[in-house]
């Protein structure tokens, strides 16, 4: 055992008085943390004193969901509607926070500026919707035109706040985010020309870019059942208006999006392959459904990766950061290898934490909402029955081995 010298007199007294000290710094530092928690208690205090007794009642109303008094003080009683509270919250901040969506509607009609803050953190509205997880409050805003690129104190979008604290919904939800006024110029006539697309056409589209599921088998499906959209002509003139919003997300600065231009391209190249096989003899989607369907041994559909593939390499925009990720990601592999393009362009678009649960998700079209299962082996899961259908040339293979055993 080796030999331990007990510590001298002197290196105690130097080892307590050191300790003292420390615990008197921290306990200053406790006092002074004391202090100032104190101070900023007295000032909010004194700022709920001196609120004008209407807007105390405002923030009150919206803190208790109550509708009434809130449409009373507004319409009538005018309280303004982007007024600060004593903790800097407006009602608007406070409304989406609470995810009080009528009462959210009822600021917006009223004037309450959906990007405005002045709370400590920066915080926007979208934000306080995202981080507390309601959906509707989150569309209502980005309808409204809030902003998805704003930065928070610690230069966070309100995607990234919502993925951070576990709402990975409401993250894709702003991530996939295009509103309706985006594609207003190509559905309302330009000077003497004429609307490039009817507003019908314009929301089957936007449904088509907001949707988290992108699955090339889920927009050829969409396509097929939509009377107007599927027709050669209106389909080139989608395929077409999807491209220009594309250039536009890279061009222009206030309205730059790599995610949402790769993923515009994405649909104009599905759009097109649906116009080519409806412009040949045998014009049926089904046909193009059963190419996209087919899978190699790994389950890879090698239709899809080669759509996938193609419509990468015919980018315009070759200096993205974003293609040259998901180009470094795929060359090494070959075309029915992992990672698929699938998969690489699911992450891009949606995000790592998306890929959770990909075994649940319909064989067919990647839908997530999944409520059937293959009646004989019970491993495969289906949307609908129309992709079960779909699917069974693919999978009755394999199903008749997983029953056999």
């Amino acid at each position: 055992m080796a030999n331990i010298n007990p510590p001298s007199k002197e290196q105690l007294e130097d080892f307590f008085s050191k300790t003292v000290t420390v615990s008197k710094e921290d306990e200053k530092v406790k006092e002074t943390e004391d202090e100032k928690k104190l101070a900023e208690d007295i000032k909010i205090e004194e700022k709920r004193k001196n609120m004008d007794p209407k807007h105390l009642e405002l923030f009150e109303a919206i803190d208790k969901g109550n509708i009434e008094t809130v449409k009373r003080l507004i319409t009538e009683e005018k309280v303004p509607t982007n007024i600060m509270d004593e903790h800097d919250m407006s009602p608007l901040l406070q409304a989406s926070y609470r995810g009080h969506l009528e009462i959210a509607e009822i600021l917006l009609q009223n004037g309450a500026d959906v990007n405005a803050t002045s709370h400590t953190n920066f915080y926007t509205p979208l934000m306080m919707a995202a981080i507390s997880g309601k959906q509707e409050t989150v569309k209502l805003l980005l309808d409204a035109g809030a902003s998805v690129t704003k930065l928070n104190s610690i230069e966070k979008t309100a995607s990234d706040l919502a993925g951070f604290v576990g709402q990975h919904e409401v993250s894709t939800l702003i991530r996939n985010y295009l509103t309706l006024d985006r594609l207003e110029p190509y559905f309302t006539p330009q000077g003497d020309q004429p609307a490039r697309i009817t507003e019908s056409l314009a929301k089957a589209l936007q449904e088509i870019v907001m949707a988290t599921n992108f699955h090339p088998v889920k927009i050829v499906i969409t396509v097929n059942e939509n009377s107007e959209l599927g027709t050669v002509e209106n389909l080139k003139k989608c395929s077409n208006v999807m491209d220009d919003l594309c250039g536009k997300c890279v061009r222009a600065k206030h309205d730059f999006d790599e995610v949402l231009a790769l993923k515009l391209h994405h649909v104009s190249s599905t759009l097109q392959l649906c116009k080519e096989q409806l412009s040949k003899e045998d014009g049926d989607l089904k046909v193009l459904l059963k190419q996209l369907l087919k899978e190699n041994d790994i389950g890879i559909k090698l239709g899809c990766e080669k759509l996938i593939r193609q419509s990468l390499l015919k980018f315009p925009y070759t200096d993205l950061p974003l293609l040259e990720y998901l180009v470094k990601a795929l060359a090494p592999t070959k075309m029915g290898e992992e990672p698929s393009a699938l998969g690489s362009m699911q992450t891009v678009f949606n995000g790592m934490q998306s890929m959770r649960g990909v075994d649940s998700w319909c064989a067919a079209c990647g839908e997530r909402k999944t409520d059937l299962r293959c009646s004989a082996c019970k491993q495969i899961r289906y949307c609908s029955q129309r992709c079960q259908k779909l699917h069974w040339f693919v999978h009755k293979k394999k199903c008749v081995k997983s029953a056999k055993k």
